[in-house]
């Protein structure tokens, strides 16, 4: 989205391209942030519940683009974005984890990815045109609502899941960040995924 209305919001707000990259790259610090607590939250409290409340908090940071007059709005909303869409593919990998047998877990791991992926590419074309027919601040508002229904569907359609006792919050992330393949793995991907994403989703259009 940041790229397709990169010249509107600049425009809007009175904003040079750095100001505006630091208004992307925001989004970034946000959904890295909360992908440890997002899969114990998963794991504790269960999609259903978890997955509803980040859309929420998607949706919610849509709203300063539409309503905010002073520019640390759009930043604050930009990390609310960046920490809600983080509960998308880990609610996914939970969601198939809990209705789907091993056997067919990798299959529908990669499909789901798939679609995810073709969204991403493909979304900026339709979302272009629609913006240029109707302004971007119209598509904005249909995200909007469009994403309210998403929170109610998820939380009609996703299973429930049983909470177990557990052990503690602090215990779970002593776990992950005392495993060292799994540090040299976030590194690794953080790197290739850094550069590519953070470049090419806000510029990429322009090259």
């Amino acid at each position: 989205m940041p790229n397709i209305m990169l010249n509107d919001i600049m425009q809007q707000f009175d904003i040079g391209a750095a100001t505006f990259g630091q208004f992307s790259g925001i989004y970034y610090i946000g959904y890295s942030l909360m992908h440890l607590p997002m899969g114990i939250m998963l794991d504790r409290y269960g999609p259903k519940k978890i997955m509803t409340a980040c859309i929420l908090c998607t949706l919610i940071g849509l709203m300063p683009l539409l309503f905010a007059e002073h520019w640390i709005y759009l930043i604050v909303g930009r990390f609310l974005i960046g920490l809600g869409s983080s509960a998308a593919i880990l609610g996914v990998f939970k969601i198939i984890r809990m209705t789907f047998s091993e056997r067919l877990l990798s299959r529908m791991l990669s499909l789901s990815v798939t679609i995810g992926l073709v969204g991403a590419i493909y979304a900026g074309g339709p979302m272009s045109y629609m913006q240029e027919v109707f302004g971007y601040q119209t598509v904005i508002q249909l995200f909007a609502v469009l994403g309210l229904l998403l929170a109610i569907i998820t939380y009609w359609i996703v299973p429930d899941m049983k909470i177990c006792a557990q052990e503690t919050v602090f215990s779970d992330i002593k776990k992950v960040l005392s495993n060292k393949r799994v540090i040299l793995s976030c590194i690794f991907v953080g790197m290739m995924v850094g550069p590519l994403e953070g470049f090419a989703d806000v510029w990429g259009l322009y090259f």
